[in-house]
């Protein structure tokens, strides 16, 4: 239960982000009304900070991705559960990711290929780890 909820706990904190920003924004027009015109803030910076999310941290997004799947590799030949966990953390990660970046994330810069590209080179050495793992659990 404990490796559920921490492997979880990137998507349950975006989730808690995303309702304290609704929450001041609620705040922001007393009562939750949708008239857009009303504001208690006086500048316009200050406004755009109410009414605008965060920007969007793709760097720690990679990482989350990149430590679930270097521990299911490893680990996943002796915890064969582990492959059924870190698919339900791909599910949940894409489709709450996709919800945040739709309605709550500011857009986000232009990001190039480069990222996903260096990531997607980082998967060989998941293999040789889930290989060396194997063999570990496997002859002892």
């Amino acid at each position: 239960m404990q490796l559920v909820l921490l492997i979880f706990t990137t998507d349950l904190v975006n989730i808690g982000f995303w309702i304290m920003g609704r929450l001041s924004r609620c705040w922001d027009k007393k009562s939750c009304n949708s008239n857009s015109r009303y504001t208690r803030q006086l500048s316009q910076e200050d406004y755009e900070n109410v009414n605008t999310g965060p920007d969007t941290e793709m760097e720690v997004k990679y990482a989350n991705i990149l430590v679930v799947t270097y521990v299911t590799m490893l680990y996943g030949s002796g915890i064969p559960i582990l492959y059924l966990i870190a698919a339900c953390f791909f599910f949940a990660t894409f489709w709450v990711d996709k919800w945040m970046i739709l309605y709550h994330y500011r857009k986000p810069a232009n990001f190039d290929e480069t990222l996903a590209l260096k990531t997607l080179s980082w998967f060989k050495f998941a293999l040789v780890l889930h290989f060396i793992g194997g063999i570990l659990m496997y002859s002892n």
